[in-house]
Order: structure tokens, then sequence, then C-alpha cells
């Protein structure tokens, strides 16, 4: 780890970082799912390109763990007024990246926006006010310099949504956001322990990761278990994740209580990747009921560690699972009859075995560091075109071992 990685000081200005990374307004203490995706591209790029990360409060920031991680992982750790400074030292050698959808540059310099989802208008129930909510994002997405998808489906849809074409639109193979902990069985049963879970005799634990909001599905799973034909299937429903909203949180356990499923709904709250990985390990399936996602980084992340998984069907997930060729159960979270189906399916010791033997291959595709080596790859040519260090890249996003997200 370099040295010069730190809270800027007066000195480090002479150094010449090539990224700012905007986490202004990034509550890096519960708005994990940006902080991490970004931690994970900086990983990728921090070999190639001097770091800063720009956040209102340095030292309130490493308060925070995943502030702690991003300190190390960066040169430079600064303010707005800093950040600021660094760009009157060297005019043109900067580029501003944009960490999220619904963010705007602070620095009026050159800026790479990274657009996840369309959860704007696949759900807008979920949002207050919907029609403000629209035009945020039309804003911040139409302005920026370049916009770069993850997803097939993003990628795709965006400039419909927007009703206009984007200046520079760019498709690059997605992350993988969690470090995969291969665990001793001691050490999975001993956090699983910790959690309140033990494997008892016939019993299937089926996982769902995921922060509790609404538009996620953990209403559909809890009361898809009181269907009769689950009755004797000995399910456990085993949810990991914080809480978007506390009352919602409190309203599923009380759901489950009233519905007569409590012993049969475990709800872990959130875990370390460290933990997770023990979880992952412990149980015997996933499931993903989610009525809106940018694309399929929960059914992946299971399939990487040999799970079968259950997903509902939606076009954002489905478009990026079949650029893996990955194999999964379909079902409509709509549809109870559909859900408990998926349940009984993935219930079955052998429906199991038979999906993992067929995503035995995706799982090399999986691996971190090849995933990493090929988001370098075109986030460097994206960047250096962006710096006017090349002519505009053409790239169609495949390789030797992933199907091309388009044709």
């Amino acid at each position: 780890m370099s040295e010069e990685r730190s809270i800027v000081n007066s000195n480090d200005f002479e150094l010449t970082p090539n990224l700012i990374f905007n986490f202004l307004d990034i509550d890096l203490f519960t708005n994990l799912g940006v902080a991490k995706h970004a931690s994970a591209l900086i990983d990728v790029l921090s070999s190639d390109y001097r770091i800063v990360i720009m956040v209102d409060n340095p030292e309130l920031a490493l308060e925070s763990e995943i502030g702690q991680k991003l300190k190390c992982q960066s040169n430079m750790l600064v303010t707005l007024y800093e950040a600021k400074r660094l760009i009157e030292n060297q005019p043109g050698g900067y580029l501003e990246i944009l960490i999220h959808h619904f963010k705007r540059s602070a620095l009026g310099i050159k800026t790479v926006l990274l657009c996840h989802d369309l959860h704007v208008f696949d759900v807008p129930w979920k949002y207050k006010d919907i029609k403000a909510v629209q035009n945020s994002f039309r804003k911040s997405v139409g302005n920026a310099d370049a916009v770069v998808c993850e997803f097939p489906r993003t990628y795709y849809k965006v400039e419909q949504k927007l009703g206009r074409p984007l200046r520079n639109l760019f498709l690059v193979p997605s992350l993988s956001l969690m470090e995969k902990k291969e665990h001793t069985d001691a050490e999975v049963v001993k956090i699983a322990s910790a959690f309140g879970m033990i494997r008892k005799n016939n019993e299937s634990h089926i996982l769902f990761p995921s922060q509790f909001q609404k538009h996620k599905g953990h209403e559909q799973l809890i009361q898809s278990l009181t269907d009769k034909l689950l009755a004797d299937k000995k399910i456990v429903l085993v949810f990991t994740g914080s809480d978007y909203d506390k009352d919602y949180t409190a309203h599923l356990k009380r759901l489950a209580i009233n519905s007569g499923c409590q012993t049969r709904v475990c709800f872990l709250g959130r875990v370390t990747d460290f933990e997770l990985s023990a979880i992952y390990q412990f149980c015997d399936a996933v499931v993903v009921p989610s009525m809106a996602e940018g694309g399929a980084y929960v059914p992946l992340e299971a399939i990487s560690h040999r799970k079968a998984v259950a997903v509902n069907r939606i076009e954002a997930t489905e478009m990026h699972l079949k650029a893996y060729g990955a194999q999964v159960l379909w079902f409509s979270v709509d549809d109870q009859s559909s859900i408990v189906q998926a349940l009984c399916s993935l219930a079955d010791s052998s429906i199991r075995k038979k999906i993992r033997d067929q995503n035995e291959s995706v799982v090399n595709l999986l691996n971190r560091d090849l995933a990493s080596q090929d988001s370098r790859n075109y986030w460097s040519r994206i960047i250096n075109f962006m710096l006017a260090q090349q002519s505009k890249p053409v790239m169609a996003v495949t390789s030797s071992y992933r199907v091309a997200y388009y044709g």
C-alpha cells in the first residue's frame, strides 16, 4: 500500500491524480450499495491512475468502515475545496467520476457518470415525488459528458427513458462486488450459530441477500410460506440486508408472526462479506424475488458460490444472466403459485444439483480477477478517450469467456 495514500496535506497538491471520485452527499454509514460499487471500481483502476476521493468531511468519513477502505485504496481523501485547488494547479488533467445516476458535477470538469438502473421508471411508486425524482435523473444523466452502464438493459433503455440521445454512452462488463471466501465447515457452523441458525433434519435454508425495500419482494416470499403445498417442505427463508426504512422492516417481521411463519423466517440484518460467504455456504439455495434491478448481481453472486437460484423474471435480470449463459429457475413474484413452485424446486436436492452442474462453466467466468481485468480494459479506453488521449472507442462487450451483450 502506497504511503502517500492519506488525507490530503499541503505537499499532496504536487501530485497529479487523474480521477476524482465524487462521494459528496453520500452517507458512508448507510448508503453502502453505492459506496461499495464505487470501491470495487477504484480497486480496478487504482493501479493505472492516481485516485482522489472527494467527501464532505474526511475525518467523519474515516469513522466508517467503507471510508477506511477508500483511504487505503486512494492517493488522497479531500474536501470539495481541496479538490478545486488540485484542479487549479493542474487544469485539464482531471476527470470527475460521478458514482451514481443522481449525482452532478461539483467541479466543472469533464465527467463520467455511472448509471446503475432505471428504478425511477420501473418502480415509480417507490418514490414520494416521482416527477421531481425523474427530472433529477434526467438532468444528472443528461448533463454528464459520458455515461457508463454495467447492465445491458440500462444501456439499451436509458436514452429511450430520457427521450433524447446522450453525448457518450458506454456499456462495460459488470464488476464482482463481493470478495468470496471459502470457509471451513467449523467456521460455517460457528457463524451460522451466531445468527441463530442450526441445521435440522430435512430443512432447506433458502437465502435472499438484499436490503429490505418494498420492491425487493420479501412480502411475497413470506406470504408464500402459508401455502399448503409448502406445509411439509421444511423451508426456512434467510434474509440478510440493511434497513432502508426501519418501519418497513418491522412490518415484514410482523407479517411473518401474523402468518404463523416466524420460525421459518430468519432476519439476520446487515452482515459483512466474511459472514455472508459463510451464510452462502450454510444455505442450500438462493431466491431473488426483486421486482426491479439494474442487472443480476445477486443471482450471479449465488452462482459463484455454486448455489442453485430462482429468480423473478424481469427484463434487466434476464438480459444480464443471458450474457453469461447462466441457468436459473424463473418464476413470477406476482403469482403465489409460481413462487411456491420455485421454492419447492429449490428444496429438491436433485434439482439443485442439476442447476449447479449446468452453471459449472459460468462459475469460472465469475472469477473476480478475470472480471476485474476485463472491466479495467474497457474503463481504460473510456478514460483515455475522455482525457483526449485517444479516439472514441467502439466497444462490444464480449471476450473469450463472455457472450456478447449486443450483436
